[in-house]
């Protein structure tokens, strides 16, 4: 099966937050910049846990990273959780908001 590489270069900023993609030939970064907790629905986290798998049609490697440090990665479907405390944060806000 053929892999899928994906180019961004994308910013979108707003007086709070700014995300931004960037890419090259091995990762997919997704930086998330802001001062308020990252805010995840219960159901989308959900569909994103399911979805995965999709990952093993990327050739890079996929890193999202709040505030310039690494939270999650995904490669080949699997996914690697690198800050256990912020990701648990997101799960208890996500669950009870």
């Amino acid at each position: 099966m053929k892999k899928v590489k994906i180019n961004a270069d994308l910013s979108i900023v707003s007086e709070q937050h700014q995300i931004s993609l960037n890419s090259n030939d091995e990762v997919l970064e997704i930086n998330i910049t802001g001062e308020s907790a990252l805010f995840i629905p219960f159901k989308q986290l959900i569909k994103f846990y399911r979805l995965r798998s999709l990952t093993e049609n990327i050739s890079q490697k996929v890193i999202i990273k709040k505030n310039d440090k690494s939270l999650f990665q995904l490669s080949g479907g699997n996914l690697k959780i690198d800050n256990y405390s912020a990701a648990f944060r997101i799960l208890i806000k996500s669950v009870f908001s």
